[in-house]
């Protein structure tokens, strides 16, 4: 598949739809092991505070069922950790405890705000579903290691 880049319309419109590349997407990727880009940041959702993960797929390393489809590089997913409840501030610090430990830094915002941008990593996806709409899937970041 070609990339899709700036063409011209003659060469566009010689072209079979097969030979245009798929972009990536927002969705959360199927559970395995994953070569990933994270940045972090606060973010009002729903009117409650949260840190979110933004995470980009850079490789696929191994899938936990290997029928699962295969997401493109390049695919975005995010996790909110809510702040208004201990769960969601407990698993902050999950998350956060091998960054603290890779950039030598126990402050909270120093590594929200300044160091978790645009980190490579490897970990593993979980996924989840939404109790009551189970069409809608969570993914969970977890076993990480600071590239």
């Amino acid at each position: 598949m070609a990339d899709n880049k700036a063409i011209d319309v003659n060469t566009l419109f010689s072209m079979d739809i097969d030979q245009l590349a798929d972009l990536p997407s927002f969705e959360v990727p199927p559970a395995g092991s994953y070569v990933l880009e994270v940045t972090t940041d606060v973010k009002e959702i729903v009117n409650k505070q949260a840190v979110e993960a933004s995470f980009t797929v850079i490789e696929t390393v191994e899938l936990a069922d290997p029928a699962s489809v295969e997401v493109l590089p390049g695919t975005k997913f995010s996790t909110a950790f809510f702040l208004d409840n201990q769960f969601g501030v407990g698993n902050l610090k999950k998350f956060l405890k091998p960054f603290s430990e890779h950039f030598e830094c126990t402050n909270i915002g120093e590594l929200v705000r300044d160091h978790v941008k645009r980190v490579q990593i490897s970990g593993l996806v979980k996924t989840r579903k939404d109790k009551e709409d189970p069409d809608k899937i969570y993914g969970n970041v977890v076993n990480i290691t600071v590239a």
